[in-house]
């Protein structure tokens, strides 16, 4: 990466910041009392700095998705919920972990795990009166591809089971038939393996005692929140999310339009507009803490750029008449 692309990646992430401190008090009062606001967003910021082209989306559906993540009490760190980027908005979706997590929560007496079979795996799939299913991984060995997958529910309070196994295919089917599936940015191109334990799990869920909250994450499709314009973002607002908060977390933001925040310069910005050396020594001692911070978070990275820009922003300005 050049350092005019890790420059502007920077200045993005730094806008993201303070975007992020100003939301704070919205994002806790949607999270559930477990979860610390600031472990969520500590994992929020990982997740930008781990794909900075989240930033180049529309912000308003960037925030609305994480609001939406914080209300369900999932993380997105890509095993609970996961952004994914749609043309030029993000869409939150919860990933198979995460579905386990509320499940786990909301009922204590079933257990449910979820495999991908593989095809030189031993595996035994009986149905009748005597169902039965067995699965011996081959370890050590090449597993080979994938065939299916499946579901498993026990039932601690009687010791019953309850399974569903689906062959590939009838997993590729169900992808194919999803907007999401047939997109260029699917989370099944990137995560196929989580994505097929969902669906092996959301059909094994129709046969289980679940509650209504639970049931509407299993079966919420990322077409259900596809926003491509300003229009739709507002409605959105109003309408589909007017039960997860009292007053819409999103008036914080209020003064975004599209990916544009006003007055909001980053500090490397404001160091490579400096024109004279009182310029200079103005920033100099915001520039500083900020360093002392990433120093801190252990962001060596952009550290070491905000330094350099220090460095030539000050020999450019001293070797200046």
């Amino acid at each position: 990466m050049n350092n005019a692309v890790m420059q502007r990646n920077w200045s993005a992430i730094e806008s993201f910041r303070q975007e992020l401190s100003r939301m704070n008090n919205e994002i806790m009062s949607a999270l559930p009392s477990h979860i610390p606001v600031q472990h969520f967003c500590r994992v929020l910021q990982t997740a930008v700095n781990t794909t900075p082209e989240l930033l180049n989306c529309n912000r308003k559906s960037f925030w609305q998705s994480a609001i939406k993540c914080a209300t369900d009490g999932l993380l997105p760190d890509g095993r609970e919920a996961a952004f994914v980027i749609f043309g030029n908005s993000v869409q939150y979706i919860p990933m198979y972990q995460g579905i386990l997590k509320r499940i786990r929560n909301n009922n204590k007496n079933i257990l449910i795990s979820c495999h991908l079979i593989y095809e030189n795996d031993y595996f035994v799939w009986e149905e009748g009166t005597n169902q039965q299913l067995t699965h011996k991984p081959l370890f050590p060995g090449d597993r080979g591809e994938i065939i299916g997958a499946y579901a498993i529910a026990h039932f601690s309070d009687n010791g019953s089971y309850q399974f569903v196994v689906m062959s590939k295919d009838e997993i590729d089917t169900i992808k194919d038939a999803s907007p999401s599936g047939r997109s260029s940015k699917s989370p099944w191109g990137k995560w196929w393996g989580e994505m097929a334990k969902k669906t092996v799990l959301r059909r094994l869920s129709k046969m289980l005692p679940m509650n209504a909250d639970v049931m509407d994450l299993i079966d919420k499709e990322v077409s259900e929140h596809i926003i491509t314009n300003e229009k739709e973002i507002q409605q959105a607002i109003t309408t589909e999310n007017q039960t997860a908060l009292p007053n819409d977390p999103l008036d914080a933001l209020a003064e975004i339009d599209g990916d544009v925040i006003e007055d909001q310069s980053s500090i490397i910005d404001q160091l490579n507009a400096c024109k004279t050396k009182d310029d200079y020594n103005r920033i100099e001692p915001e520039a500083q803490k900020e360093i002392q911070r990433l120093d801190g978070n252990e962001d060596f990275e952009q550290k070491d750029l905000l330094v350099e820009t220090m460095r030539k922003v000050s020999t450019r300005l001293h070797s200046e008449k």
